[in-house]
Parts: structure tokens; sequence; C-alpha cells
């Protein structure tokens, strides 16, 4: 059998009837169902080969979606549900796809729709978010499973597609967009063959069998969440557990399912464990159970200390996992094994083959700092319509990883730092280009430069610097960019300077503009006025970027852009230096307003008085 035979006729073989285990649960019969009919749906209209594009945030319908057009022949193509419009029109024009399959809550792909080629698909689920407003523009609608024209209503009258469109090795499975480090991001290719050895690998090495309860809830348009989660449980006859979206307020009840659902695999970014570690402490036994396997680190750079401390706090094994999109999630692991394990490592090689190299690609010595190259039937394909990015990172059949690396005499390899331009913030890779080209579209902006500030927690901030030719603020740069970027991409700060430090050839000169900004950020120790209120509120104006006048006492991380877990914490550090208090992790974990943080303060007042 060749690589899709074995991923279809496993899949035939899974006996487990879980899957997805979520609030929404998916089980594997109705998966199965509901993925053949959709498939006989694409094939009415699409062709083997044919691209796909994946828009959709629901966990239930995206992985419908995928199944489908996998069983299809056709290539899915995941993407960010919330791109902004800007994103989502540039990338259906530059690729220019045979189909698309969005949520009709998402309005930056419903109007992008009409550039979606032969076929689009709205699914219904969710709608109802945007309001009247939106819903009144797109008309009246029918229950989302009555109405002929979108999913799940279309598949009423749909014959399910019998087996699947058979594919070779060396035909794509699905296409992944990363950041890289270039302006544009890059669509990762990869092939029936890499897929398949690599769910096999990952199933073998981290020991994910039918026994296995998986907690992940990475996002499924990455391919930690869908690649080492959603596909490597249906390949390994394990389920899924997905029972929230990661935040802080939720950290309490995610690890009480730990416990309650007898979790046998915890796959998580460092900056979760972090977090975890950080507020967590009391929920000591969280891990403790007969059932529970390790915690796989991946997505970013597991830090040595966070490793340790994390290991030591919860008496459990953390296995580091190293990879990239373009080896479809890794290629080498420092546990859970424990020949592989070693705290401070990248580990070592899983079913593939490294090499280390200097600027001129010959191996270096033994313990010296090269480039990591990696070679294996998990390697990419290369970049969709992208020769000349392909040519740069690709070297007979090695992959240029952009990592900087040695290898000990044992054999364990060690981080050393990166090559390539490269932010990665929570486990997202983020191209500093993309954001400076943004900022340069501004008519402020003479100009601009993006770089990453190391953070304990997230591994690096988003920090821009301008020079500017007219009035304009932090703020006003910051909403530009909001519009413009997905928020996980909008620099933190924007640093205001005369001029910024070119070389001879006038390239910006990093390591100097980097000692700039951070001069600039140095805190200022100036107090805010007013009444408790008043000073929350100009603090968290400060920190999410938003004027003073449109926040309100029940403005929180729900409704509020900018709001996440890295703001979050930096609320929480502005509150305690303002107040001179020291707020508890449970006061952290149950700040869900500024109306809390007002109630929280006063609490603390009232208690020192």
């Amino acid at each position: 059998m060749n690589a899709n035979q074995r991923f279809w006729h496993t899949l035939g073989q899974r006996k487990n009837p879980d899957w997805i285990v979520a609030p929404d649960v998916l089980d594997w019969r109705t998966a199965d169902e509901q993925s053949r009919k959709l498939a006989s749906l694409f094939a009415g209209s699409l062709g083997s080969g044919d691209r796909v594009v994946l828009a959709l945030a629901h966990d239930r319908e995206f992985l419908v979606a995928l199944l489908a057009c996998l069983r299809a022949g056709l290539v899915p193509v995941l993407v960010d549900p919330l791109a902004k419009p800007r994103e989502a029109m540039q990338l259906l024009a530059d690729h220019q796809p045979e189909g698309l399959c969005y949520d009709a809550d998402s309005i930056a792909w419903h109007d992008s729709s009409i550039n979606a080629g032969r076929f689009t698909l709205r699914f219904e689920r969710g709608a109802a978010k945007q309001g009247a407003l939106f819903r009144k523009l797109l008309g009246k609608q029918k229950p989302a499973s009555e109405n002929p024209d979108t999913y799940p209503g279309i598949l009423a009258q749909t014959p399910p597609m019998p087996s699947f469109v058979s594919r070779a090795d060396a035909d794509l499975a699905y296409i992944l967009f990363t950041s890289g480090t270039t302006s544009k991001p890059k669509g990762v290719e990869i092939s029936w063959l890499a897929l398949v050895t690599h769910l096999d690998s990952l199933a073998r090495h981290y020991r994910i069998n039918a026994t296995s309860r998986v907690l992940n809830v990475l996002p499924m348009h990455h391919t930690d969440g869908s690649v080492f989660g959603a596909l490597t449980a249906a390949w390994a006859d394990a389920s899924l557990h997905r029972p929230m979206a990661f935040s802080i307020q939720k950290l309490e009840p995610l690890l009480h399912g730990i416990y309650r659902d007898r979790i046998s695999h915890f796959i998580a970014a460092p900056v979760m464990l972090s977090m975890i570690l950080k507020l967590m402490q009391q929920e000591r036994d969280a891990f403790k159970t007969a059932d529970f396997d390790c915690v796989i680190s991946t997505a970013g750079h597991l830090e040595a200390h966070l490793w340790q401390q994390f290991e030591n706090t919860f008496g459990v094994r953390v296995a580091n996992h190293y990879g990239l999109t373009e080896t479809v999630t890794g290629s080498l692991a420092a546990g859970p094994d424990d020949a592989s394990h070693r705290i401070g490592t990248l580990g070592k090689p899983v079913d593939c083959e490294c090499r280390i190299v200097d600027g001129q690609g010959q191996d270096v010595a033994e313990g010296e700092a090269g480039e990591l190259w990696i070679r294996g039937n998990h390697v990419m394909t290369g970049y969709h319509r992208n020769a000349e990015a392909t040519q740069e990172t690709l070297h007979d059949g090695w992959l240029k990883t952009g990592d900087k690396v040695s290898r000990d005499g044992e054999g364990f390899y060690h981080l050393q730092g990166r090559i390539k331009n490269l932010i990665i913030s929570g486990g997202r890779n983020i191209a500093p280009e993309a954001i400076t080209a943004v900022l340069h579209q501004h008519p402020a902006v003479k100009e601009a430069v993006t770089i990453g500030l190391p953070d304990a927690d997230w591994g690096e901030r988003v920090i821009a610097a301008v020079v500017t030719s007219a009035s304009t603020t932090e703020n006003d740069l910051i909403a530009y960019c909001r519009d413009q970027l997905a928020e996980y991409q909008v620099p933190k700060h924007i640093v205001q300077l005369d001029s910024l430090p070119r070389g001879p050839s006038g390239k910006v000169q990093l390591p100097l503009a980097k000692a700039a900004i951070e001069a600039a950020l140095q805190p200022q120790g100036q107090a805010h006025s007013g009444n408790v209120q008043e000073r929350v509120f100009a603090i968290a104006s400060d920190i999410l970027r938003a004027p003073t006048d449109t926040l309100r006492p029940e403005t929180g991380p729900d409704n509020t852009s900018g709001w996440d877990s890295l703001a979050h914490m930096a609320l929480v550090e502005a509150l305690e230096r303002e107040f001179g208090v020291t707020l508890s992790a449970r006061d952290i974990m149950s700040l869900g307003s500024l109306g809390d943080a007002i109630t929280i303060v006063n609490t603390y007042s009232t208690t020192t008085a």
C-alpha cells in the first residue's frame, strides 16, 4: 500500500467511537458519514488535486471539511479563519485556489469569496455572532440544518462517497501557511508520504494508541493543532480532548479536566506551561494519575529553567518536540523516553537525518555551532508557487531550518540561536517584514523596522520603531496595524525615533535599532492620577491601545481587541506597580473585566487600610 492507501486503511480500522471529545463532541461515525457526503459534493464540482481553502473556526466543521477534501483527492489549504480582509484577498489573489469553505460569520472571507474559484461553500454555524446588522446584510437565513445552499443543509440530498480518490505518495496532502521570513506568508506543501510517515512517527514515539486520551487546545489551522492533534488521534485510534480555547481564566478547569477525563498526553506550547507554572501550583496533583503519560511541549523553544521547574513542581515527564511546519510538525525530540530526554536540549532525531553546517554548507566539527539541516520523508515538497523560496530552503533533499545548533558527544542537539530573521511569540511564527510593510503603508511613516524582544513567558514580543513625517501617536499606529494584521502580529509597542541606524549599504542595523528601542521602552515610573477607576482605565488604555473613553467596567478579553494572555499579564503587572499590591493567582485568573480589576484593587486597599 502507498501512503494514501495506508491512511484510509488505518482510519477504516478505527474502533474507538470517540474522536473529538469537547463541549461539542464529534464521534468518528458522524465525522465519517458527513465527510463522505461532503466529499461527494466536492467531487461534483472539483477534480483531483484541486486546492480548497478551509477558513473554518469551529472544530467540527473544520475536521469534516478536512477529511472530505482528503477523501475527494483535493488539497486542503489551511488558513487562519480570523484573517483580516487584506490578508484574505491577498491569499486568494496570489494562489487562486479552485474552492473556498468559510464561516458565515467571517466577514473577511465572505467579502473575499467572489475571488475563490469555481466552488464556494458557506458554513452556517455561528452566523449569529456578528449581530443583527450583519445578519440583515446577509439577508434572512433559514436554519443552518434546513438551508439547501449552505453546510450542513446542503448534505441532506447528497449521497456519500463510497471510497476515496487514490493519490500517489508524491501528491500533495495539504498546504499550510507559515510566516517564514518574508512579508508574505508561504504555503508549505506536504505530500501524502510526508504526512503518513510523520503520523506514524508521532504515534510511535509518543506512545499514542487506542487507550490514549490526548489534550490539545492549539489552533486547528496550525499544524500542531490539526496534525499533532486531530489527525494523529485519528491515525492512532485515540481520542482528542479540546474542552476550550486556552486562556488564563480557564487554567483551573483545564487542569481539572486532565484528572477528570483521565488524560494521557497534554500537548502544549511553552507559554501555556509557563502560565500553568506561574498560576496553578496549587494543582500539583493534576498530572499524578495512573493514566497520565507525558506533557509534550511544541510550537516554540522550551527554556531549560521552565522545563526543570515544571517537571519538579508537577512531578511529570515533559518532552520537548522540535520541528517546523516544513517538517509536518517535528524532527527531534527530548523525551518522553529516557534515551532522548535531557532537559535544556532539542533531544535527538526521530526518523530523520540531521546535519550541522557552516556558511559554505560544510559539516562543522562536533561541539561547534552551525545551521541545522534536516532530511527525511516528512520534509515538505516546497513552498506553493514560490520557486525562489523553495530553492533557498531545500538543497539536495536537505531542509535548511534557519536555526543555529550544536551537537554534543552523546548525540544531543542544543539550540544556540536563530539565523533567519523570525519572531516566535507564543508559539506563532511572525515575519517582522510583514509588519514593517504594513507600517510603511501608513501616510505618516517614513521608515520602519520590526524586531522581537525577549519575553520570559511568550519567548518574544513584537516591537516596532518608526520615523514619522507627520504628527501621529503610537495608539494611532497600533490601531492602523490592528486593521491590517492578525491580532498576534500587532506590535505591543511602536517606538518613534528621530532616525533608524543604518550601515554603509543603507540597511538598518538591527542590533543598534534594538538598543534604541530598548532604551525608549524603559519605564518612566510615573503614576496615574484620579480615582481607582480612572487609574485602572488609564493603565488599560496604555496596554490595550484603546482610547480611555471607549473603556467600560465590562471591558474584558471576550469583547476587546488586543486583550490576550500577554496583555492580561502586562495589565496585572501594571496594576501591581500602580497600586503597590501583589495579586494572587486566584485574582489573576478571575480578572475577566476592568470592573473585576477595580474590585480587586479596592479589596486590597480595604484590607491594607
